[in-house]
């Protein structure tokens, strides 16, 4: 095989990068599937979101992989604007609606007030929930041809606290309030716990159970050190691995879309920290998300299938069955804290040879491995492969 010459490589990265930025089709309609997927146009569609970004920066975004910008533009006119020329969609703030946005062919749904639940565990939320059914219903008499969106802090979470009196009941009744649910929970960038990623998958399944079986449910990742919870120097990196393994794990629990945190206050304020390595990664896994949305939003597979690592190794794994092929996505948990008690946190993540079973896989069957240029054979139901520290593995195969 003849090596790639470094004109063909950067012609290459042209031509994927310009795939990326491709305007996406005006929006007719946005309803909520039966996989709590949104269908743009009757079509599964899988937001990849950033936050209050300067619309200066939304076609930056775009050619990441981006295809929504929430929080973004100064008025409904801008943001609807903006993110039109930069070829993807707005979620417009719901007290900036302006006649002229209803039913906007690049609107994609209205974003309620951030975090209405901040300091619910003390018993003083920053809004009631009679406040949030005020902004809801605002929404819902000026354009109902649009979704609901609202974020939660990560207060709702069992690891965080939720068990003090009437923290779920609180959520419960905000949660009604909206059709597309969606949290944040930095393990890094807030407590500096790079052994406790696990929390994001565990928001995205207790979410779920909040809002019941038909919301969608999101997850912000974060993407860079710099908060102002923690002196910089103390910060540990988010790395690419990190906000990657965040990403799939979500989507593996069930997240039927996600966005990205990128602001940063330390060493100086920006509203967009990530670095070279991490906006690599951004573009890598958003391109996988956007090729990859019909099978990962279509129903599950009825076939049984588990994951089991050597040595005990925690891992899991999301089955679908999309235009006759099976898709496998597994991911590598293990992210344990090796420290001792007059220590900081140790985080040490371990690789490790998983078997993955599949009801119905048959002897001899090819297994693709989706952007690794290998293919690995099955045995009786089962397939080996090996996983590096926080790894993902994406499988497809023809049944």
């Amino acid at each position: 095989m003849k090596s790639v010459t470094p004109f063909l490589a950067l012609l290459c990265a042209f031509a994927a990068s310009a795939r990326a930025a491709e305007a996406l089709d005006p929006i007719r309609s946005v309803e909520i599937g039966k996989q709590r997927e949104l269908l743009v146009n009757g079509k599964p569609f899988f937001p990849i979101m950033s936050w209050a970004q300067a619309t200066s920066r939304l076609e930056k975004l775009r050619g990441l992989g981006f295809n929504t910008f929430n929080g973004s533009g100064k008025t409904a006119a801008e943001a609807l604007e903006k993110a039109k020329a930069a070829g993807g969609y707005a979620m417009l703030h719901w007290d900036r609606f302006e006649s002229s946005a209803k039913g906007h062919p690049s609107l994609l749904a209205y974003s309620l007030k951030d975090e209405p639940d901040m300091g619910v565990q003390k018993d003083k939320p920053r809004n009631s929930v009679e406040e949030v059914k005020g902004w809801y219903e605002s929404v819902r008499r000026n354009d109902p041809s649009r979704p609901v969106f609202l974020n939660f802090t990560a207060s709702f979470q069992s690891s965080q606290g939720a068990d003090k009196p009437g923290v779920l009941d609180y959520y419960k009744a905000a949660a009604a309030h909206a059709e597309i649910l969606c949290f944040d929970n930095y393990p890094v960038y807030q407590a500096n716990r790079d052994d406790r990623l696990i929390w994001v998958a565990e928001g995205v399944s207790e979410l779920r159970a909040l809002g019941g079986s038909h919301k969608p449910v999101w997850a912000w990742i974060e993407t860079s050190k710099g908060s102002k919870w923690i002196t910089y120097e103390r910060q540990k990196d988010v790395t690419p691995e990190i906000t990657r393994t965040e990403v799939w794990m979500a989507v593996i629990r069930g997240a039927t879309g996600i966005g990205y945190f990128t602001h940063a206050w330390r060493p100086a304020f920006t509203e967009f920290a990530p670095d070279e390595a991490m906006q690599a990664e951004l573009k890598r896994t958003n391109e996988q998300l956007t090729r990859l949305a019909p099978a990962i939003l279509s129903a599950p597979s009825a076939r049984k299938c588990s994951v089991a690592f050597k040595d005990g190794l925690p891992g899991e794994v999301l089955l679908r069955e999309h235009d006759g092929h099976v898709y496998l996505f597994a991911n590598n948990l293990d992210m344990k804290d090796l420290g001792k008690r007059e220590d900081a946190v140790k985080a040490a993540y371990r690789g490790g040879t998983a078997t993955l079973s599949v009801e119905g896989l048959k002897t001899g069957t090819e297994i693709e491995v989706l952007d690794e240029g290998r293919t690995l054979k099955a045995g009786d139901g089962v397939f080996v492969d090996a996983f590096p520290p926080l790894g993902i593995h994406l499988y497809r195969f023809k049944p």
